[in-house]
């Protein structure tokens, strides 16, 4: 059985535990927790790669993706997740940011649970899911883009 992101969009307000033999995801008021198999991962990446306004993949329909550039690291929340303001160069699929927006908080959950690292001076294809009013993504769902 796969887990798809929508999974998380439409239940963000109960804890969320969700199992696969490849992959779970955990939710609970601000905290997110997410382990992929290597197989899933490499999936994911190939997917966002290729994805652009004519070709989302499955699974991403529920959220928002977008090509951004890191602005600044942000002070990380009270789980430890880190969080980032991005800016953003071009919107492929709106989701939940609004009508020109120029900038996004993003969280992303602690490195040992899936959590990913942005850099300066790096320019990102990201696909995040808003939960409970904040904007996450975590590994495999961010990739260096040639803008």
């Amino acid at each position: 059985m796969k887990i798809n992101v929508i999974a998380l969009f439409f239940l963000s307000i109960f804890p969320i535990v969700a199992y696969s033999n490849s992959q779970s995801f955990f939710y609970n008021k601000g905290e997110l927790k997410v382990k992929l198999s290597n197989e899933d991962l490499g999936k994911t990446i190939s997917d966002l790669k290729n994805a652009d306004a004519e070709h989302i993949p499955h699974g991403m329909e529920g959220g928002s993706l977008f090509e951004a550039e890191l602005v600044e690291k942000l002070p990380s929340d009270k789980f430890g997740q880190s969080n980032w303001l991005v800016k953003l160069n071009s919107v492929i699929l709106p989701g939940d940011i609004r009508p020109g927006a120029a900038e996004i908080k993003l969280t992303s959950p602690k490195m040992t649970e899936g959590g990913i690292n942005f850099l300066r001076n790096k320019k990102y294809k990201i696909f995040a899911v808003k939960i409970d009013g904040n904007f996450y993504t975590w590994k495999g769902l961010s990739v260096e883009s040639g803008l």
